[in-house]
């Protein structure tokens, strides 16, 4: 299958491209303010995010104390065409998409998206794999308002760092506004 992966184009994202290599990113960084939240504490209404009690205030704090170390590299199964993603990810359409050739049974960090009505929950839990698997829920599960991203991602224990890619790079592709400049060293 083939993943699209947009970008600005910067001194990092060269740097990235010629050592063939992702940015671990920081979630809290993501344009979604909603990222690696759980149903405890918010859920997703009509309207926006509900706040369901002053009590949770805790629950949501251990959250994002044990989600502080996680990162995650997004990708999108759209073709290089969809006109949102450009504006939204490739830099105004200034930017690069790279296109990864994955299998995505080969690589057991990256994940398909669910699109839901309400966040996920997160029991607690002590066992090494049962709290990998809650973790994975919560970087996975996203309101239904995000669902045309058609989003996978690559989930890593450690974020600001590089991973390698998810596949092989097989295109680069740029943005119709794209600086002839930008492409040359592209």
């Amino acid at each position: 299958m083939l993943l699209y992966r947009y970008s600005a184009i910067k001194k990092y994202t060269i740097s990235n491209l010629i050592e063939k290599k992702n940015w671990v990113a920081d979630p809290k960084s993501f344009n979604d303010p909603f990222e690696f939240l759980t149903r405890r504490a918010f859920d997703f209404t009509e309207t926006g995010l509900s706040f369901h009690s002053p009590d949770n205030i805790k629950y949501k704090n251990y959250i994002e104390s044990v989600t502080e170390k996680y990162g995650v590299v997004p990708y999108t199964e759209l073709d290089q065409g969809n006109a949102l993603m450009w504006s939204h990810y490739g830099d105004n359409h200034k930017g690069m998409c790279l296109v990864f050739e994955v299998n995505p049974n080969d690589n057991p960090d990256l994940f398909k998206v669910k699109y839901k009505r309400n966040l996920p929950k997160m029991n607690y839990t002590k066992t090494a794999t049962a709290f990998r698997e809650n973790l994975i829920k919560i970087a996975t599960i996203k309101s239904r308002a995000w669902k045309y991203e058609h989003e996978w991602r690559e989930v890593f224990t450690q974020k600001n760092k590089h991973a390698d890619y998810p596949g092989k790079l097989t295109k680069v592709i740029f943005g119709c506004r794209c600086p002839v400049e930008d492409m040359k060293i592209v």
